[in-house]
């Protein structure tokens, strides 16, 4: 087997693991959610978002929810209402 080959191969086999790792991550992000607060839910998804949000990114969200959200965050998302945010 040539170089090339093996090293395609290499590549494949690590495309096919992290598109596996991100199905896991989303799976985990994407479950029931009804119980979940606000919170819980930003840090969730920040987490499953790890490796792709830049670090000024993360810290522009955690901006956002101390100084914009910080009532809403113990809510319970299927209790976040138009009401509840004014």
């Amino acid at each position: 087997m040539s170089c090339e080959k093996e090293a395609s191969l290499v590549n494949n086999k690590e495309a096919v693991y992290e598109t596996l790792q991100w199905q896991l991550r989303y799976k985990e992000v994407s479950c029931d959610t009804s119980a979940m607060t606000l919170r819980e839910a930003t840090e969730k998804y920040i987490q499953s978002k790890g490796g792709i949000l830049s670090p000024s990114t993360i810290r522009g969200y955690g901006i956002i929810m101390q100084n914009h959200l910080q009532g809403l965050m113990p809510v319970r998302l299927n209790r976040i209402t138009t009401a509840a945010m004014s």
